[in-house]
């Protein structure tokens, strides 16, 4: 069975974790979101600057039959992207100096488009590694721009780690604190029940109740001081209500007892008077005997009516 101080420390510790990793995700999420946009906007950037510089298309540009744009006269934009020109069979006709990147369907399907605005956008992995790829109709075939997702790849891993140790962290940081305050909750209600055993067992009612603080423990511990305050009243009027009853009953049974025996020794004797009184007799006081019972059933039922006092 699952302790109080238990079932505290585990909610705690789980609010907490829950807390800390949802704001992990969260944070996650929105940074994934935005490196993805980072990367997607210097795609369409480098697109924008390809169509600004033509002969970054033109396979002759440098002179020979090759088909390599020369570094030292790409745009400080490309630095980071790779860039390659298709035709619309899928030919590669401009590649990185890093060598040709694949061409997929998707890439075909733009660069064999007839229509000029056509473009595609996804990821894809060359060497082990994964790039954004971003796809645009160019004159009769294609340009395709590439950006390695390393670097946001590091960053995203980078988050999840600080926030699995913040988690950790923040877990064991609930449960120390945890501790503390089931400690400080469970301490006063474990007093409690020490001294609820300690009534139940020997029947005292001078026991010390714990009553410091100001809230439910507190409260409690006020409110079952009253009670044990209160029981030696309620038993002495127990005792009072027996001691009482005795007496009330005592009298019409001497009563009673007195004439039986007088029945038994003189009935034949007494003349019609005397034998009508000693049955009226006998008669008054088996009801007054009824009428004692009744109201002793309702005062032990607490059923009984206002009555007035009287002698």
């Amino acid at each position: 069975r699952m302790s109080l101080r238990v079932k505290l420390i585990m909610a705690l510790t789980l609010l907490a974790a829950a807390a800390t990793a949802a704001i992990g995700v969260a944070s996650y999420t929105s940074t994934k979101h935005q490196l993805e946009s980072s990367v997607d906007a210097s795609l369409a950037d480098a697109a924008m600057r390809f169509a600004e510089r033509p002969e970054m298309g033109d396979p002759d540009h440098d002179g020979d039959e090759g088909t390599h744009y020369p570094y030292n006269e790409r745009p400080r934009s490309f630095e980071q992207v790779l860039f390659q020109r298709i035709a619309a069979d899928g030919t590669v006709l401009v590649e990185p100096q890093s060598g040709a990147l694949p061409v997929s369907e998707r890439d075909l399907a733009v660069a064999s488009s007839a229509y000029g605005d056509a473009s595609v956008i996804y990821e894809a992995e060359f060497d082990d590694e994964h790039y954004r790829v971003l796809t645009v109709k160019y004159e009769e075939g294609a340009v395709t721009f590439a950006r390695s997702l390393a670097e946001s790849e590091a960053s995203l891993e980078s988050i999840l780690r600080s926030t699995l140790f913040a988690v950790a962290v923040v877990a064991l940081v609930s449960i120390l604190l945890g501790w503390l305050i089931a400690h400080g909750i469970t301490r006063r209600l474990e007093r409690l029940t020490s001294v609820a055993g300690v009534v139940a067992s020997t029947g005292r009612l001078d026991v010390e109740v714990p009553t410091d603080g100001n809230d439910e423990t507190g409260q409690l511990g006020r409110a079952l001081s009253g009670m044990l305050s209160a029981l030696p009243t309620s038993r002495e009027e127990q005792h009072r209500l027996v001691q009482d009853a005795s007496h009330e009953l005592r009298t019409p049974l001497t009563s009673l007892r007195t004439n039986v025996a007088v029945l038994r020794r003189r009935f034949a004797g007494l003349d019609e008077a005397s034998r009508d009184q000693l049955l009226a007799d006998l008669d008054s006081e088996t009801r007054e005997l009824t009428d004692l019972v009744n109201e002793l059933v309702e005062l032990a039922t607490d059923r009984r009516d206002n009555e007035p006092v009287q002698e």
